[in-house]
């Protein structure tokens, strides 16, 4: 036949201090406390999160009366966005006051943190500046392509042998770059 055990701890600063198990149910000493077997508790447990018969309450109950703290879960850094840490315990404090468990915008990479309103937004000034330096690189880029379509025609006017369809891809493609210039001028100012 199997032999019993109880379980016994020592309470110290309002935390456990020790906790044994012995066989049948003697008292290792006058500081020990008998708790139930399945109590559930471990050593610098707060005494709080013990209920008068001594089994551990869940830290859901706990965290809901303000015993406990959760701060479990991805925290996101305010200042560089896509930068995050996790914390993966109960009552572990979280990374800082630069660190929020607000999540970013999605689908949105110019955003801010917003200290008044506590949660990311557009940063208006940062967008407007890509999108014109965007729709810049576009008119450079349309602009290139365009000198390097008139190139043949160039040439082969320069060198004497311009058909009449040469002549006519010049003055298209050359009013194509003119006015490409001139929506890039407007894009700049």
């Amino acid at each position: 036949m199997a032999e019993e055990y109880t379980t016994w701890i020592i309470e110290k600063d309002g935390r456990v201090y020790r906790v044994r198990q012995v066989p049948g149910d003697k008292s290792p000493g006058p500081e020990w406390r008998q708790v139930p077997n399945d109590w559930r508790g471990n050593p610098e447990d707060d005494l709080a999160w013990f209920d008068e018969d001594g089994y551990r309450i869940p830290d859901t109950v706990l965290i809901k009366e303000g015993k406990r703290t959760d701060n479990r879960g991805r925290w996101y850094y305010k200042e560089k966005i896509g930068e995050t840490t996790l914390v993966y315990n109960v009552d572990d404090p979280g990374p800082g006051d630069e660190w929020t468990k607000e999540e970013p915008l999605k689908d949105e990479p110019h955003q801010k943190w917003d200290p008044e309103k506590n949660i990311f937004i557009i940063d208006e000034e940062k967008k407007e500046k890509a999108e014109k330096e965007q729709r810049i690189a576009e008119k450079k880029n349309a602009i290139q392509t365009t000198e390097q379509k008139i190139l043949r025609s160039l040439i082969a006017k320069e060198g004497g042998r311009a058909t009449n369809e040469d002549e006519q891809y010049f003055v298209k493609y050359s009013t194509e770059i003119e006015t490409l210039r001139n929506e890039l001028k407007d894009i700049q100012e």
